[in-house]
């Protein structure tokens, strides 16, 4: 960004802090809530964790493990699986700070972490699932439905670039004792007391956090403060003859306007939109494949101290929000009549131990895969 649009902007956000006191505060303590009752709790326990992960040499463990799975796959690594996993799982950017740390340990190269960050930054599952699709449509197939076209999207995305890489991939032949190497990383790696690792863990991810909730509340101002002036009905008003092109309904261009910039707010502005159903799930999808400013500034912010090119992440969520709003008004009319709904909303998916559970599982079923693979490929 240039250095005189930098100080336009800066000039522009103190001014409206001037004009607006009370709309300010009102905002960031918006934010601030959001980041407290939201972001905190839930992104905490998997940034601890992860510095853990690769404190103790998990991470170097599994990278021997999971190479002859990751590499033919996505040419990655295998120690990016961990990014992978979590990234899905627990949201972003959760596989920003991952992948600024195996960055950080030497564990992938410059181009491959560009890459990796391209695709495993994604919305959570829970806010998917919970927030988007109980919370704002009172339908899980709904939520069912954008995780699927978001999900799918980045996995396909990871695997193009994969094929798109400049290193040509060769199948190396996989060693017999690939388990006890990757036993004897993660006994040898570091020496340091638990208590020590664990206070490390806690402040590093503690300091990620206190970036993530400053960039929540800034954001959460600027959109207000923007809103004020009148420039979301302006970008409100460019944005509907779009939606009105793609077929649907262009009254939801308000909350696309406020979601290219913050997310949640975007999406929660569906909830009491009074367009048809069918153009506020498009319009949810793509506020979510595009994740809003605010977080890019955050997914920015994890990786400010690396030379990882956000370049390719950038491009990715234009193209995922471009293609999500042509394609998901043909998804809808196929949703499968599932029974069970209402079961399937009672179902609790919020415990932290659940999302372990199943982000571990998901580790083990990609190393058993990786350690057979030289079988499985002589059955298929």
């Amino acid at each position: 960004m240039p250095l005189l649009l930098k100080t336009a902007f800066v000039i522009f956000l103190v001014c409206g802090m001037a004009v607006f006191p009370q709309a300010t505060y009102v905002a960031a303590l918006t934010g601030l809530k959001t980041w407290a009752t939201i972001v905190l709790p839930a992104l905490l326990p998997f940034f601890i964790t992860s510095e853990l992960l690769l404190s103790l040499g998990v991470v170097r463990c599994f990278s021997i493990w999971l190479e002859p799975i990751m590499r033919p796959l996505f040419r990655l690594p295998g120690a990016t699986a961990i990014a992978l996993c979590m990234g899905f799982i627990s949201g972003t950017p959760t596989g920003a700070a991952i992948t600024a740390g195996l960055r950080k340990e030497d564990l992938c190269t410059k181009e491959e972490g560009s890459r990796l960050l391209a695709f495993v930054n994604n919305a959570g599952p829970l806010y998917m699932l919970s927030a988007v699709g109980i919370g704002i449509f009172n339908d899980p197939r709904l939520g069912w439905l954008i995780i699927f076209s978001h999900y799918s999207f980045n996995i396909v995305f990871g695997l193009v670039l994969g094929r798109l890489a400049q290193k040509p991939f060769f199948a190396a032949p996989i060693e017999q004792k690939l388990f006890l190497r990757g036993l004897k990383a993660l006994n040898t790696k570091n020496q340091t007391p638990f208590g020590s690792l664990l206070g490390q863990a806690i402040g590093k991810a503690s300091k990620s956090l206190i970036s993530v909730g400053g960039y929540i509340v800034l954001f959460s101002v600027l959109t207000k403060i923007l809103s004020l002036v009148g420039f979301m009905d302006i970008l409100s008003w460019v944005l509907s003859p779009l939606c009105h092109l793609a077929g649907f309904s262009p009254l939801v261009s308000k909350a696309m306007a406020h979601g290219f910039f913050e997310m949640t707010v975007g999406i929660s502005m569906l909830a009491e939109n009074i367009a048809p159903l069918a153009s506020r799930v498009v319009a949810a999808g793509t506020i979510i494949a595009w994740h809003g400013l605010s977080i890019q500034a955050q997914v920015a912010g994890m990786v400010n101290d690396t030379d990882l090119n956000l370049k390719i992440y950038f491009w990715g969520r234009v193209l995922h929000s471009v293609l999500l709003f042509i394609i998901m008004p043909f998804l809808l009319p196929a949703l499968p009549a599932w029974k069970g709904t209402e079961a399937i909303s009672q179902i609790n998916l919020g415990g932290p131990f659940c999302l372990w559970a199943v982000s571990l599982l998901s580790l083990v079923v990609l190393a058993a895969i990786s350690l057979c693979w030289n079988r499985l490929r002589r059955i298929f």
